[in-house]
Formats: structure tokens, sequence, C-alpha cells
């Protein structure tokens, strides 16, 4: 696997892992292209409403720590680009190219903050479901395509530190 620059839990979106059968391949088909962000403001506001619903559970003196925390590393990407070819797959965010081969088994990288981040991918239908495992914990993305040039990048956080999950959705337009 070549990363261009380092992937973590809480970084940028990373494919890995796609099945290259002919359903996962054909599911892909079309979706090439740059999705920038279409929620603005609203969705800067739905991230920290995400985040205070699940903190407002813990205790005082882990609710600050925790939010702070969750907040650094949950935001809008201000786009995503998907580039296949062939067996490869290039996901390029906010200025960065991750670079996988398809098909591959789960993989180990490097996160951003210097930690190890088991990254690993699937296509179901128009849905790409990612995950970055680490020792805090687990971090979803679900990408639905819809058929008109629209994504959306379903958000998913789960520690055993945290009460219950993280759920936020984040809309994308393909241009």
């Amino acid at each position: 696997m070549k990363l261009s620059n380092a992937v973590g839990a809480a970084s940028a979106i990373v494919i890995g892992g796609l099945a290259a059968s002919g359903s996962a391949q054909h599911a892909l088909d079309g979706l090439h292209g740059i999705y920038f962000h279409q929620g603005g403001e609203a969705c800067d506001i739905q991230i920290q409403e995400a985040v205070e619903d699940v903190v407002s559970e813990m205790g005082r003196l882990q609710r600050g720590i925790a939010r702070h925390k969750l907040l650094d590393k949950n935001h809008t990407y201000e786009s995503f680009q998907i580039l296949i070819d062939g067996d490869s797959l290039t996901m390029r965010v906010n200025h960065r190219d991750y670079e996988l081969e398809l098909g591959a088994a789960p993989v180990e990288a490097t996160g951003i903050e210097g930690g190890t981040v088991l990254t690993q991918a699937t296509v179901r239908g128009r849905t790409l479901v990612q995950m970055f495992r680490t020792p805090q914990g687990l971090r979803r993305h679900k990408i639905h395509f819809g058929t008109d040039g629209t994504a959306f990048l379903e958000v998913s956080i789960e520690s055993e530190r945290l009460p219950k999950p993280v759920h936020y959705r984040l809309p994308y337009a393909r241009h």
C-alpha cells in the first residue's frame, strides 16, 4: 500500500480492501469524480450536536476532554475525489492522495497522530463502507452514492470510553 500522507482514525477518508470482484467493480463504475461538501455551516452544527449528545452522558471531568478531542477530530471535508485505474484506487481528500490496491486485505497504516491504524473497506451496492480501527476504538464511514451525483458520508465513532456511538451525516455532490 502506498500512502502519500498519513492516515488516521480521525483523518481524511481512505478507501482500502475493496473486493475486486465483478459486482464490486461494477458498483464503482460511474462514481469517478470530485465530490464537494454541500451542507455549509449547518453540518458543523450537526457535528457539534452529535458530540454534545454523547459527552452530555459523561462525568463532568471527562466531558471537557472528550468534547475537545471529538470536535478536534470531526469536521467536514471540503471535498474528496475518487480515481480508479484497474485494480488501483486513489482517494484524494483535501489535497492528500491515498492509493490502495483493490481487493487487498485489511492493512495497517501510520495514523496522523503517529499510531497504527487498521483500515478496511467494502462495497455494498452503491455504498462504500470504510473502517478505521485503533486501540481507542472504531471509526466507520459509509459513503452512499446516489444516482444523481450526490453522496452522503455517514460517520460513526465507537469507543469503550464513550457512553454511546457518535453519529452524523454529511452531504456531498459531484461536480
